[in-house]
């Protein structure tokens, strides 16, 4: 066999190998079946999940920086893997560094508070927190809306960003969002899911309907 042959199939041959391991690097997903779900019994909510997310530890808040956010046990992420999730974490409305804040309710007449504003800023610090991690490249905020969630008004952004590889063929895109409601005049919730951008339209049926059965109970406030 000539050796310009023997190139030819060599290099076919590595292209294939690529294509596979690009191919399982990226694998398609499936809306879940009805059977394919289960019920999770949180601290703070009650939600229906795919069985094949894992219940753990809010990975967002580990990057989180400022240092008067601590998250604790009432929040929960539920992931597939590195590149998917689905996150619920609680967040007081009012800056709880600021002495002043404990020392002056929101039901005092004497103080006049835009909590408006306040959600905005404790969602502009969640999308800062993404843009600033390390270990994303590219992020963009791709759009900022006005949503309702069962009559209350929120904050949704949506934004994508890069996950990098040693060999930037297997670079992973992310899609995702941050959505911040209010619970109360003193505490907000974020939702924050992602997964790959290529499965997107996919997994947002499957977060819609996560966020859809997602129910608060009366000691977390709001329901």
């Amino acid at each position: 066999m000539a050796i310009w042959a023997i190139r030819a199939l060599w290099i076919l041959g590595l292209v294939a190998l690529i294509a596979e391991m690009f191919l399982l690097a990226n694998p398609r997903y499936r809306v879940p079946g009805p059977n394919d779900w289960e019920s999770f019994e949180g601290r703070r909510f009650s939600i229906r999940k795919p069985k094949r997310f894992r219940a753990g530890d809010v990975v967002f808040g580990r990057f989180f920086t400022l240092p008067n956010i601590a998250l604790d046990t009432d929040d929960v992420g539920f992931y597939r893997g590195r590149r998917t999730g689905f996150e619920v974490y609680f967040e007081p409305l009012q800056d709880t560094s600021n002495p002043l804040s404990q020392l002056m309710p929101p039901s005092s007449p004497n103080v006049q508070v835009d909590f408006a504003a306040l959600m905005r800023k404790r969602h502009d610090e969640r999308i800062a927190a993404l843009r600033d991690d390390p270990s994303y490249v590219n992020f963009r905020e791709l759009r900022r809306s006005t949503v309702m969630i069962r009559g209350v008004r929120g904050i949704r952004s949506d934004y994508e960003y890069v996950l990098p590889h040693p060999i930037p063929l297997f670079n992973m895109h992310v899609r995702g969002y941050v959505l911040t409601a209010p619970l109360s005049e003193r505490e907000v919730i974020h939702i924050h899911a992602y997964c790959p951008s290529s499965s997107y339209d996919t997994y947002q049926q499957v977060f819609d309907q996560m966020l859809a059965t997602l129910t608060l109970k009366k000691e977390g406030g709001a329901q």
